[in-house]
Formats: structure tokens, sequence, C-alpha cells
């Protein structure tokens, strides 16, 4: 399990099934996707908050956080690139793409 520290905190970041549903309600989005910068990084925060029962970040404090230390982004995007890997070697479309299982 990938844990990222945020202001001295560990928390668990997880590509999962609840962040997508936490994403798609943080955006409105009717499926997965990250069409811009702040998209990307919803999604980063969907990862932490919906998978921390006890999290008491919100997106400023995050947004706070990636700023003062850049390499917060660089560990969730390397999570999700990792995810997004397994996936792909599995045979699985990604989220949102409108694949069909054959």
């Amino acid at each position: 399990m990938s844990k990222v520290t945020i202001n001295g905190k560990e928390y668990v970041a997880k590509y999962s099934l609840r962040a997508l549903f936490m994403y798609e309600r943080m955006t409105g989005h009717n499926g997965f996707e990250t069409a811009n910068t702040e998209d990307s990084f919803r999604f980063m925060f969907a990862m932490i908050a919906a998978n921390n029962k006890e999290c008491d970040l919100d997106w400023d404090g995050f947004i706070d956080a990636v700023e003062a230390n850049p390499s917060i982004a660089t560990e969730l995007t390397a999570i999700i690139n990792d995810e997004v890997s397994k996936m792909a070697a599995l045979g699985q479309p990604k989220s949102g793409d409108g694949s069909k299982k054959k």
C-alpha cells in the first residue's frame, strides 16, 4: 500500500474505486477523465481523502502542501502511473476510456 507524507502526517494514497467516486462527485464528470491540471490534482486529492477515514486534509490544505513541497505531486503521479501500468499489463482498460472487455 502506497503512502505519502503531507504536513508531517502519513496518508494512504490509493488509486481506488472510492477515489474514482469521490473524483466524480468533486468534478461533476460522468466517468473518469483528467482533462486539465486541476482535474489531475483533484484526483490526487481524492486518492488521499477517499482512502483515509480520519483525513483532516481539505482541498486548500492539500494544494498549499503541494505548493510548499512539489515532491508530493511527484509521488502521487508515480502511484497513478504504476496503477495504470498494472491495468495495461492485465489488459484492463483505463477507467473511463470507453473500452469494453471482450
